[in-house]
């Protein structure tokens, strides 16, 4: 994938200042150099007044006092963020101040001829300015609509709280303000659909104290093997590590491995449970399944998609305009889901399809894969390292063009994960919001899955306030 690094002008609070100002531009985040560049059109101005022989000083202070005006602004609009709108403000007092100043030094230095001519040049250049005021007021009365279109989606829930998954976590979720709640589905032994990230249960439910002798030759008890009454026997934990036997916290800093009772749910429990809060609320928070190991499970028969479809259009999800995603991992699943089981359901549902950075997805990640790819899905779902490079410091940001590439297509794009826990956060961002913006507004991603969505929930709304 191309990528195109993101340099401060000077200092590093610049780094994420975007001009969307000027007719025409990149909206995109740009150095002083591409800002100036961008206002070629602009400055060009300069030309035509030399041409129309006035002084060179004169000239060179329109033009110089521009960039000026730009530079002073970068840190305060940074700092402040909204960067797009400090240049609007910028230009929009150069129009109304600075040009006046400089008609007035004009006419006292040049013949009537001159200033006649003058007059209507800089008449041009308030033209280029009140379009800039018009684009200010624009991006003002819409920026809270901007925001409001970034979405949260709950990662298996408030599960930086809660063991992933239970009713426990989403409810939290709910509360909290996500957009969407995730579930992973697996399906069990007696064909019910159970909300589990693993198609394994060693990891996040008590399984090998309570069926011992239930394990695979492998070592690992997966829920295929147990009926979901057997399952309702488990306690679901917190995630532990599975290369130890100590059960020891993946998240040491999150819920207690063996606090409190939860357990496993199904997919038609966890759907209801959301829509009953959605008409106790008013809101209308939407979910977000998985089709999980869709392979592992055609080899011992089961369909998962056809299974999850039906319940889906069971509970009145049939169209794209309901609040709800349907992923996957496998390209392969993804066009079946397309082409057989949604219309053979009837519906018409928003397809995902997610990726990671491994061989498998690489041929997706150029131009015309992107546009084969987007014949069936609605939504890219990457690993979010592929869309900001690893190797970024905070100088130097480096920006695939995954996310231009799949808006290009009419996809939306929800990286996965974004965790706050202590060495979560990547070395080039100082924080879990400084992260946040880098790829809501940078990377300019339509939404994250995140374990911890009150901070990203307070983050846009943050946002959204400091610009109205």
């Amino acid at each position: 994938m191309a990528t195109r690094n993101v340099s401060p002008p000077s200092g590093r609070a610049e780094h994420r200042w975007r001009a969307v100002a000027f007719p025409g531009t990149l909206t995109k985040p740009m150095s002083i150099d591409a800002i100036e560049s961008a206002l070629k059109p602009y400055l060009k101005m300069k030309q035509d007044l030399l041409e129309r022989s006035w002084n060179d000083k004169i000239v060179d202070t329109l033009a110089i006092r521009l960039r000026y005006r730009l530079g002073s602004q970068a840190t305060r609009a940074c700092t402040a963020r909204g960067g797009d709108i400090h240049i609007h403000i910028s230009c929009v007092d150069y129009g109304a101040n600075c040009y006046q100043q400089q008609e007035s030094h004009i006419k006292s230095h040049t013949s009537a001829a001159k200033v006649s001519s003058m007059q209507k040049i800089i008449s041009q250049f308030r033209y280029v300015f009140l379009m800039s005021a018009l684009l200010m007021a624009v991006t003002l009365s819409g920026s809270t609509r901007v925001y409001a279109q970034k979405v949260v989606v709950a990662h298996r829930g408030a599960s930086g709280y809660l063991p992933e998954h239970t009713l426990e976590a989403k409810a939290m979720a709910y509360a909290m303000g996500a957009d969407y709640l995730e579930q992973d589905v697996v399906m069990t032994k007696d064909d019910q659909l159970l909300v589990l990230h693993d198609i394994t249960l060693e990891r996040t439910t008590d399984v090998a104290s309570r069926f011992a002798n239930r394990a695979r030759s492998d070592g690992h008890y997966y829920a295929i093997d147990f009926t979901l009454a057997e399952l309702r026997q488990l306690r679901v934990n917190e995630g532990v590590r599975e290369a130890v036997n100590t059960r020891s916290a993946v998240y040491p800093e999150r819920f207690p491995v063996d606090a409190s009772s939860f357990q496993l749910n199904t997919l038609e429990e966890e759907i209801e449970f959301i829509q009953g809060m959605n008409k106790s609320t008013g809101r209308d928070v939407g979910i977000y399944p998985e089709i999980k190991s869709p392979e592992f499970h055609r080899a011992e028969g089961k369909d998962l998609s056809t299974a999850v479809i039906s319940v889906l259009k069971r509970y009145g999800y049939m169209t794209k305009q309901h609040k709800v995603f349907v992923q996957t991992f496998s390209y392969e699943e993804l066009k079946i889901l397309h082409e057989e089981v949604l219309p053979a359901a009837g519906v018409s549902l928003n397809l995902v399809q997610l990726i990671a950075g491994e061989a498998t997805y690489d041929w997706m990640l150029d131009a015309q894969g992107m546009k084969e790819l987007a014949r069936y899905a609605d939504g890219l779902g990457p690993e979010k390292a592929m869309i900001i490079d690893r190797d970024s410091t905070p100088d130097d940001i480096i920006i695939s063009d995954l996310v231009e590439l799949a808006h290009a297509n009419g996809m939306q794009v929800h990286p996965y994960t974004f965790r706050a826990d202590e060495g979560q956060v990547p070395h080039f961002a100082e924080n879990f919001e400084e992260l946040l913006d880098l790829y809501y507004f940078d990377a300019n991603v339509d939404g994250v899955f995140t374990d911890f969505p009150d901070k990203a929930v307070n983050f846009l709304r943050s946002k959204a306030r400091t610009t109205r």
